[in-house]
Order: structure tokens, then C-alpha cells, then sequence
């Protein structure tokens, strides 16, 4: 919470601006910015028993949070806007670990998370901040291949698990349409190739992996070139 005295303190300086706010303001944001982390941590780690994932260490990370969107919102650093991002996720783990849902449960969440950065990077996008959409679209993608890595290891379904290696390729499609950058596509492809086999070997028991994964390369090379 003092850290979040301290910013509002700081916007109060930023929205009032004068000779003597503009002395002071500097040292509030860099003094809430280096409690933060500590705070976040504290509610993480050192104020936890056992389990770490508890209500104080879910509020102490949606707190920061709010600190960092807000802190983003006033002052327009990119940095925010990260910190605020992977705070978000962050949140939604600790909560879903904190409630002791199921694990599949947990992995929606942040399913739903990445939609919400790809709809961020066309967000940013839109409004010309470059970098900023940059950092959601990554943050996007990597989640992606984190849904299905971690989709692999909890054991799901061959269904649950085709829904999961379409998440990439729909992410990708996603930033291609809304960045209008092709390259992005080049996320979906090898995930194709994931799916199909997914499809055949899993779901229909054809194997010659070799012969799907030289179609998909195939198909895409073409797409790509055409």
C-alpha cells in the first residue's frame, strides 16, 4: 500500500505541476518503483508459510498490479506496461493455486490471458506505441507456448490437448491480422504441424510423423512464398 501512497503522491505532483512538484516528483516515482518489487516479494515469499499461494500473496500480486497499470496509465513507460502484464498472469496463478482449482481450470485462465494481450498489441498498435504492442504480442506468444507445454505435461485429453496447440496457431493468426506483420505466421506454422499430428497419430492412429511434418513445411513454404 505505500507504494501506491507514493504514486498517487507522484500524480498528484505529475497533475499539478510547478517548479517545486517537479523537484520532488522524480524521487516519489523511483522511491514507490523500488518498494514495489520489495512488497511483491515479501507477499510472495517471506510472509507465506506453507503453501506459498495464499490470499495475502494473491492480493500483494494483483496489488502490483494495479500499481504498475496505473503507473503505466500517468507516466507512459513501457516497462509498466510489462510489469503490469506479467503481474496480471501472475495474479490469476496465484488466485487459482490459492483456490485450489483444478489445474485445467488454472490453464483457461491464462488461455484467456493471452487473448487479452493480443487484443492489447492491436490496443497499442492503434494508438502508435510501438514497443508497447511489441511486448504484448511477445508476451502473447510466449504464453501460447506455454499452454501447450504444460497442457503436455498435466496428461489432458487428445480433444483438451488439440484445443490447447490451436491456441498458438490462433494467436498467431491473431497478431498477423491485427499487427498486419506476416511474420507472425511463422508462430502458427509449427504448431500446424503439431495439431495434425495430434489428429492422425493421436486421434487416428497414423504414424509416419516424417510425411506430416514435410505437408505442413510444404504447404506453409508455399503460403509464404505465394
Amino acid at each position: 500500500m505505500s507504494s501506491i501512497l507514493l504514486l498517487a503522491v507522484s500524480i498528484s505532483f505529475k497533475e499539478n505541476k510547478n517548479e517545486v512538484t517537479e523537484i520532488f516528483m522524480q524521487p516519489f516515482v523511483l522511491t514507490a518503483n523500488v518498494v514495489m518489487p520489495f512488497a511483491i516479494a515479501y507477499g510472495l515469499i517471506f510472509s507465506a508459510q506453507a503453501p506459498i499461494f495464499t490470499f495475502q500473496a494473491t492480493l500483494s500480486v494483483f496489488l502490483g498490479c494495479i500499481f504498475y497499470v496505473l503507473s503505466y496509465m500517468y507516466f507512459k513507460n513501457p516497462l509498466y506496461s510489462l510489469a503490469a502484464q506479467m503481474l496480471f498472469t501472475l495474479t490469476l496463478l496465484s488466485f487459482g493455486l490459492w483456490q485450489k482449482l483444478p489445474q485445467l481450470t488454472i490453464l483457461y485462465f491464462v488461455t484467456a490471458s493471452a487473448y487479452l494481450n493480443v487484443y492489447l498489441s492491436h490496443y497499442f498498435h492503434n494508438r502508435s506505441r510501438a514497443l508497447e504492442a511489441n511486448i504484448a504480442a511477445v508476451l502473447s506468444i510466449i504464453k501460447a507456448y506455454f499452454i501447450y507445454l504444460f497442457a503436455q505435461g498435466i496428461n489432458v485429453d487428445n480433444f483438451q490437448l488439440l484445443f490447447f496447440a490451436a491456441v498458438p496457431i490462433i494467436i498467431g493468426l491473431l497478431l498477423t491480422i491485427v499487427r498486419r506483420n506476416v511474420y507472425y505466421i511463422a508462430v502458427s506454422s509449427v504448431f500446424v504441424a503439431l495439431l495434425l499430428d495430434i489428429i492422425t497419430n493421436k486421434m487416428l492412429g497414423y504414424d509416419d510423423r516424417s510425411f506430416i511434418l514435410g505437408f505442413v513445411y510444404t504447404i506453409t513454404a508455399s503460403v509464404w512464398y505465394f
